[in-house]
């Protein structure tokens, strides 16, 4: 049960216990502080309530809530009546009392004792986001920093700042625009001088014209801006706005952040960008001594790390990095200061656990002071997710490769003579494809050409496949489908590079006298080129049902002989190179 704490002023024993039954039923478990006549000016001296109950035999409960109005003590409290005393508990309620209940029904007893609880909850996160944001408010020179696009006006309306970020999107260099007044500053985004959305703080009514949409959340005004023209292309343009205090908490102007939001906008889903404000960052924000110590961080790092306030500013960021050498760290911090850097690592959390974070860390001058601001994200399920990518990519491939030696082993089991043949193709063809210095990914799908080259024989009748005579000339033909049939077998399966053209084509030759289809020269794939000189080597250095082998020296003459004219002459010439290096026949016979 959830535990509850009541102050209750003016009652009866007989209400107290009525009141820790009913709210037993919705899960409280009620500790409660009995007081016949309270004085409401010695509640901020005592212990915390989580709300209050008066009955009407309190005399002063009309001054109790005002006291609680006056001192802007956020206890709530409740007025506990019965039928004959409900006008009189209208009347506190007009004074300042939440609600009131009646003892002889309290069926809306728990419902309004959570509402106030709820309401409470949400004033004090909402005073505390205030005071986050007027904190950050006041530290203009970090606006350079920010990713963001960002300017700032004071109350006359003249640029007091433009970041790099604004120089980026606009193509105005500050030092153009700085001290400039009389809507100058949107120039580049309309073409024309008129009110941007932070003029809404300077002159409500001109600029909310221009603004029919904005929202507000709290003291900052949200719009975003359509069909806009932006350096010759449309965009779309997210902007935030609020005002702008100097250090003693006084307006001083008014800030914008813009953010072009066209890419968010045309795919939301499978964009995850980092949204950050001047006034409530939503990245971890650490502000660090040259020495690594820590100086001030924003409410965001709180959270991700479980670190209070005081706690961070004992630490220094070695203390975040217990692992990495000290040097190194002290490496990377001098070169964000000195030309900023971007880099990522592990931090480690208060409770141990260690998360992988995305750094961006630069060198500012802030009251006089050398710090250096770094801008941390947590991308531990980024990483996780590359790391479970990465596997599931690792077993398809695996699982590719079963299949192909599946497919070879189905072709290799009806043609018995041939058993290994597509093997030693593809390890000859890698080995050519090597030494020509094809890229990794064209040998892997040579590779897997080579294992799958002769499987388009599973179509064809194994008497034939075993015939230890000459073929006849229709026989001949039909063994000359196996290649097309290969194609039609393969060119489904979803290989990263054409598997399935390369079969098709093993048999063509430069001089047109190919087959299936005629190619001539560059026509031809290079890895079929390739896939067709190791295929006849390895036929040539190998029995065959019908015929002795005529051994690797005859292979490498037919090789020879027909060089630029059957076969590609550097195909040819690397071959000849391995045969050289006496590795051929090492390979044929693996």
């Amino acid at each position: 049960m959830k535990s509850l704490k009541i102050l209750l002023i003016g009652c009866c024993a007989e209400d107290m216990e009525l009141l820790a039954a009913e709210l037993a039923k919705g899960g409280y478990k009620a500790e409660i502080t009995f007081s016949t006549c309270f004085d409401g000016r010695a509640i901020a001296a005592t212990e915390s309530w989580d709300i209050a109950f008066c009955g009407l035999t309190a005399r002063n409960a009309a001054t109790i809530l005002r006291i609680l109005k006056q001192q802007n003590i956020g206890l709530p409290l409740i007025v506990l009546a019965d039928q004959t005393t409900e006008n009189q508990a209208l009347e506190l309620m007009k004074v300042g009392a939440c609600d009131y209940i009646l003892k002889e029904d309290l069926k809306r007893l728990v419902s309004v004792v959570e509402r106030e609880l709820a309401r409470v909850c949400s004033a004090k996160k909402q005073k505390e986001t205030l005071s986050i944001v007027e904190n950050q408010k006041k530290m203009l020179g970090f606006l350079d920093f920010l990713p963001d696009a960002t300017f700032a006006v004071d109350l006359q309306g003249r640029v007091i700042s433009w970041n790099k970020a604004m120089e980026e999107m606009t193509g105005v260099k500050a030092t153009v625009i700085l001290g400039r007044g009389d809507y100058c500053y949107a120039l580049p985004f309309y073409g024309k001088k008129r009110p941007l959305l932070l003029d809404i703080f300077l002159n409500n009514d001109l600029a909310k014209t221009y603004y029919p949409n904005v929202e507000q959340e709290g003291d900052i005004y949200v719009a975003e801006v359509k069909n806009l023209l932006l350096n010759g292309r449309e965009v779309v343009l997210s902007c935030r706005a609020s005002r702008l205090y100097d250090q003693k908490g006084e307006v001083i102007g008014a800030i914008e952040s813009i953010r072009d939001v066209t890419e968010e906008n045309l795919a939301s889903d499978n964009i995850r960008r980092y949204n950050v404000l001047f006034n409530q960052l939503r990245d971890v924000t650490f502000f660090l001594k040259p020495d690594g110590t820590i100086v001030d961080v924003n409410p965001a790092a709180l959270e991700v790390y479980g670190y209070s306030k005081e706690e961070f500013l004992n630490l220094t960021i070695f203390d975040l990095r217990p692992d990495e050498p000290k040097a190194k760290i002290i490496k990377e911090m001098a070169e964000a200061n000195k030309r900023g850097i971007r880099f990522k690592t592990w931090h480690r959390r208060k409770d141990g656990s260690k998360i992988y974070v995305d750094i961006s860390s630069k060198g500012i001058n802030y009251n006089n002071q050398s710090l250096l601001v770094s801008v941390i994200r947590d991308i531990s399920e980024q990483k996780e997710f590359e790391q479970a990518l990465r596997q599931i990519i690792d077993n398809l491939e695996k699982t590719v490769r079963g299949t192909v030696q599946a497919l070879a082993a189905i072709t290799e089991y009806r043609d018995s003579y041939t058993a290994g043949h597509q093997q030693r193709v593809a390890n000859l063809a890698v080995s050519i494809a090597k030494e020509m210095g094809l890229p990794e990914e064209k040998i892997e799908a040579l590779y897997i050409a080579g294992i799958l080259h002769d499987v388009g024989k599973v179509s064809l009748p194994t008497e034939i496949l075993s015939k230890p005579a000459e073929l006849s000339g229709l026989e001949t033909a039909l063994v000359k489908t196996h290649c097309t049939k290969g194609y039609e077998i393969i060119k489904n399966i979803p290989f990263k590079h054409d598997v399935a053209s390369i079969i098709l084509q093993h048999h063509e030759r430069l001089d047109g006298s190919g087959y299936p289809q005629g190619l001539k020269g560059q026509d031809i794939l290079l890895e079929a080129r390739i896939l067709a000189v190791a295929d006849v080597i390895e036929a040539m250095s190998t029995h065959r049902p019908y015929r002795p082998a005529p051994g690797l020296h005859q292979a490498v003459v037919e090789l020879v002989q027909n060089k630029g004219t059957l076969y590609d002459p550097e195909v040819v010439d690397a071959c000849l190179r391995i045969y050289s290096a006496q590795k051929l026949e090492k390979i044929i016979s693996q």
